[in-house]
């Protein structure tokens, strides 16, 4: 029992840090929103989510996703962190050489037509993403949470105020957004090699082709994985914007701002979760510690997507300037993509800790042909709105396949008719805050049932973070 509390206070210690490194900066970026869709025409924020989204599918190919390889390895502790690390910049290094080389040959023979900010941003992006990544979970793995959480609050601060310096003061529009984004990114990790010392990591002398080919053994199925990711979040746009244009994109990627504090809080608890399970994975699941904290992921993303769907509304009026406003409609769906997205994710993590990375991508594979396919069906008869319904069933399908295999190969203690049943209450109410405010009594009543579904998991929270604070109190921390 007391092994089991130790490692609920530790991955709650976890939570609350990435709590701090993902949640607050993101929704102080959030509270942004209408300074963007203030300063920026549809078109302007339809190019740049599509510069974006790109630069999402680039990462794992030409990264060959070796992020979670650096994190498996290093964690396990059977090889040498600096080799790992090493490996990893290495082709990081030869990918992003590689992009800019491509980038350059297909804008001299006119293939890509974009001005130079716009090519500037992508590259920087890339390389940015791409160095983020893999000093982010190398970090994860030597347990420095403390440096990835102050290097979040500096990325957040820097683009905050230079989004306010640059379109404020300087009024330089589209490129003040693009180079004050590239700035908190870039500083940040300026912060992370210094702060980490990561220097004494680095050597690219070193040459060990055996840990290299494993690295790359272990990282091929995860990019499959991260591909069938991008498809399931992504692909939508490029679609819609076929069917509909540039500007309908514009509205989707604004409407996933609401979103996005389901996905930063399911991130933060995702990767608290990812580092608990690999350092005390239990196939037995003995003292119910996978299940339970499994159970308490699922209550704390049901409840919050519960809650933003009823104020969706007014919080669209607050958040969306002009035009706009009409992307509250595409936010119920959304919610939902985002929920089964990190509750996947939370799969994902047990299945590499058993090295299942075969299964973690065939099940994402499979989910991005639904999305597809749904997406062509849809888009042309609801628009945006078939976009997020699709992207939603498409995560929810990736979810149930990895739930299944795990009750049948991980004795996951959880209460498992409650998953289903919280699950089916959401869509019921997605479908209602279709309607606005028409069905709102209806979804207030769903909310309430789903506050005692989950009593018991709220109650056990409760203890928990109770028993850390009364710990700190007796240590004098407090």
């Amino acid at each position: 029992m007391n092994n089991k509390l130790e490692k609920s206070k530790k991955l709650i210690q976890n939570v609350f840090l990435f709590f701090l490194a993902s949640f607050i900066p993101k929704t102080i970026s959030f509270f942004m929103v209408p300074l963007y869709t203030e300063c920026l025409s549809t078109l302007e924020y339809g190019t740049i989510d599509l510069i974006t989204t790109t630069v999402q599918l680039l990462l794992p190919i030409l990264t060959l996703q070796v992020q979670d390889a650096i994190l498996r390895f290093s964690v396990a502790g059977q090889d040498d962190p600096r080799k790992v690390f090493s490996i990893g910049l290495r082709i990081v290094s030869a990918g992003f050489v590689f992009l800019a080389s491509a980038t350059f040959l297909l804008t001299m023979l006119g293939v890509v037509d974009l001005n130079g900010a716009y090519i500037a941003f992508f590259l920087a992006s890339y390389l940015t993403g791409a160095l983020g990544n893999v000093v982010n979970y190398f970090l994860r793995a030597l347990d420095k949470v403390k440096e990835i959480t102050i290097a979040s609050v500096i990325t957040c601060l820097i683009t905050v105020s230079c989004n306010l310096l640059f379109l404020l003061i300087f009024r330089w529009g589209v490129n003040g957004y693009l180079l004050a984004n590239i700035l908190g990114h870039v500083l940040s990790l300026l912060y992370l090699m210094l702060a980490a010392r990561l220097g004494r990591y680095i050597s690219f002398r070193i040459n060990d082709p055996e840990l290299t080919r494993r690295i790359i053994v272990f990282s091929l199925p995860m990019i499959v994985s991260a591909l069938s990711w991008w498809i399931n979040n992504s692909l939508d746009k490029y679609i819609l914007s076929f069917f509909c244009g540039v500007s309908a994109t514009g509205l989707l990627a604004v409407a996933y701002k609401v979103p996005t504090i389901i996905s930063t809080l399911g991130a933060t608890i995702s990767k608290a979760y990812s580092v608990s399970v690999l350092q005390n994975f239990d196939p037995t699941d003995k003292d119910g510690f996978l299940g339970q904290s499994y159970a308490v992921i699922s209550f704390s993303m049901v409840l919050c997507s519960s809650a933003l769907m009823l104020i969706n509304i007014p919080l669209s009026r607050l958040l969306f300037a002009k035009e706009f406003y009409a992307a509250w409609q595409f936010v119920p769906p959304l919610l939902l993509s985002a929920l089964f997205n990190y509750m996947s994710l939370s799969c994902e993590n047990m299945c590499l800790a058993l090295n299942r990375t075969r299964l973690i991508s065939s099940t994402a594979l499979i989910g991005a042909g639904i999305n597809t396919f749904l997406n062509l069906c849809m888009i042309p008869l609801l628009g945006s709105y078939g976009a997020a319904v699709a992207t939603a069933i498409g995560f929810f399908c990736v979810w149930m396949m990895r739930y299944i295999w795990i009750l049948r190969h991980i004795q996951l203690k959880n209460a498992r008719i409650k998953e289903p049943l919280s699950y089916g209450l959401l869509w019921g109410q997605m479908f209602a805050a279709y309607w606005g405010n028409r069905l709102l009594l209806l979804q207030i009543c769903i909310f309430v049932v789903l506050i005692f579904l989950y009593w018991r998991e709220f109650s056990q929270m409760l203890h928990v973070i109770l028993k850390r604070i009364s710990s700190l109190h007796c240590k004098g921390t407090l």
